[in-house]
């Protein structure tokens, strides 16, 4: 009786151990699974900023660069979250640059981007979002370039420069967010593309002095939930 009871105690013992390990490996695949898509569909690292640092970013001042020229991880009234990403204009520089730093993305891999913004003080100033595309077979080079606030800049629309403007928004001290179908803005205009032929090669977004004069003061933008969309 007594080794018949062991032997069931056994059994149940060994089929719980079974069963826990079974569903440890279950939990261990869901969250491989897990972690695989949100790597995959992070293509932005820290697209809200909330790592509290420009990590995953690069950033740059072009021509006469000054103290007060700046790209910085703000707390200022973030569109969400507690970080957002400041750019600072002084009149003397002409641009500030930040690029996400990013791999090869094929175009028909993603839907869109949405990006928020907004610019505190206008002046003579712009404030765009470009994306460098290349066609695989042609290493032809595409420039979309989305304008969130254009001041005294002039784009000329013609095929040959191979680039695509957008006027999308206006200066504005509250947070405005857009949202576009890069693919959708590819083919609208160079019908003749096709956009599973391109490659994402490099993403920028830069607060610039648009005429050749500086001016006076300092001009802050503030960007926020940069994101590329499946």
């Amino acid at each position: 009786m007594k080794r018949r009871l062991v032997k069931r105690l056994f059994t149940f013992i060994v089929f719980v151990g079974i069963l826990a390990l079974a569903l440890y490996a279950i939990y261990l695949t869901q969250n491989q699974v897990s972690l695989f898509n949100s790597r995959e569909a992070a293509l932005i690292r820290n697209g809200g900023f909330e790592e509290g640092t420009l990590r995953g970013w690069g950033a740059s001042v072009v021509d006469g660069s000054t103290d007060t020229s700046v790209v910085a991880v703000a707390k200022y009234e973030p569109y969400d979250g507690e970080y957002c990403l400041a750019l600072v204009l002084d009149g003397r520089a002409r641009l500030v640059r930040v690029e996400p730093q990013i791999e090869q993305i094929r175009l028909n891999k993603i839907g869109g981007f949405s990006v928020a913004y907004r610019l505190m003080n206008n002046s003579e100033v712009g404030l765009k979002v470009t994306f460098l595309l290349k066609d695989t077979r042609s290493n032809e080079l595409r420039s979309l370039i989305y304008i969130l606030y254009n001041k005294g800049t002039a784009y000329i629309y013609y095929n040959e420069t191979n680039q695509l403007v957008f006027n999308i928004g206006d200066a504005n001290p509250k947070w405005s967010k857009i949202e576009r179908n890069i693919i959708r803005d590819l083919t609208s205009y160079w019908v003749k593309d096709n956009p599973t032929n391109f490659i994402i090669l490099n993403i920028n977004i830069e607060l610039y002095r648009a005429t050749d004069k500086p001016f006076m003061g300092v001009v802050f933008a503030f960007i926020d939930e940069f994101t590329l969309k499946d």
